[in-house]
């Protein structure tokens, strides 16, 4: 992709400082922080390499997305226009989105085979999302809330947690210990890389956890 253009544009730019967001594209769902951003477009800074060649969506905090056009990309920096611009900026600054303000959770498109170690021998489960603080995953077994389960699989953990929610067999997991933001970037990426599964990406639906 195209480097960076000098920067000639006219529209007020903002900077915002560790704004973390969603990038949702044909590959999966990736974290990245928010640089800057105008009412034509924004700058992201990506914890790993990840090509940006078509159309994807940002998701913020709030659960509000917004269509971008790749316009350049530098390294794990790159700049991306608003397919309907302009936006209102500061409605975006806001992230007046549908849901309360969460941390960004990342959905494992094709789902993630893990190990839950609990009471008893290990029972498998599938991994749905992930985020800082916790996971959602599908298991057959039954799971007791509040119950203290260790969670592995390749390429993840052992992670320690506890079921807080119950919803047939999907289940809610709260980490003991949360991840940082980058690490788990790095993570999720690694999973999704080795899992793609093509899917939708403009409209999606989202799930609120």
């Amino acid at each position: 992709m195209d480097e960076p253009p000098p920067d000639q544009r006219a529209d007020q730019r903002f900077t915002l400082i560790l704004r973390s967001g969603k990038l949702v594209t044909a590959a999966g769902e990736f974290l990245c922080v928010l640089r800057d951003v105008s009412s034509g477009g924004l700058k992201v800074r990506l914890f790993h390499p990840l090509a940006l060649d078509s159309a994807c969506e940002i998701e913020l905090s709030g659960g509000e997305r917004y269509r971008l056009d790749p316009a350049w990309q530098q390294g794990e920096e790159a700049g991306l226009q608003f397919t309907d611009s302009p936006v209102d900026i500061e409605q975006f600054l806001e992230e007046a989105g549908p849901f309360p303000k969460r941390a960004i959770r990342l959905g494992l498109r094709g789902g993630w085979p893990v190990r839950l170690h609990g009471k008893g021998p290990a029972v498998p489960a599938v991994m749905c999302d992930l985020s800082q603080h916790g996971s959602a995953v599908l298991c057959q077994s039954r799971l007791s809330v509040g119950q203290l389960v260790e969670i592995e699989a390749d390429g993840l953990g052992p992670i320690e947690a506890r079921v807080r929610w119950r919803r047939g067999e999907r289940y809610g997991l709260v980490f003991q210990q949360s991840f940082r933001l980058d690490a788990l970037a790095r993570i999720a990426h690694r999973l999704q890389a080795a899992n793609f599964v093509p899917g939708p990406v403009i409209g999606a639906a989202r799930v609120n956890h």
